[in-house]
């Protein structure tokens, strides 16, 4: 947010439409940035889960990916 304030370039070229819509961007930014950060605070450690839990999946799946497959087969 301090990196969109703080362009000297922008503000030369186009100063009328950036600064009605910097505006409006720095508001949202900040409250989306807020409303992700706790988003992400509550999914965190769900997350970590989920991907242990895949890794987890990856592994197994790589170490019993043969028999597996053989098992299916002579079943059907």
């Amino acid at each position: 947010m301090i990196t969109l304030r703080s362009s000297p370039k922008q503000d030369g070229k186009k100063k009328h439409r950036k600064n009605k819509k910097k505006s409006v961007i720095v508001t949202d930014s900040t409250n989306v940035k807020s409303d992700l950060e706790s988003r992400i605070h509550a999914v965190k450690p769900l997350w970590d889960q989920t991907l242990t839990m895949i890794t987890n999946l990856h592994k197994a799946a790589s170490t019993t990916d043969r028999t597996h497959t053989h098992t299916h087969c002579t079943s059907t």
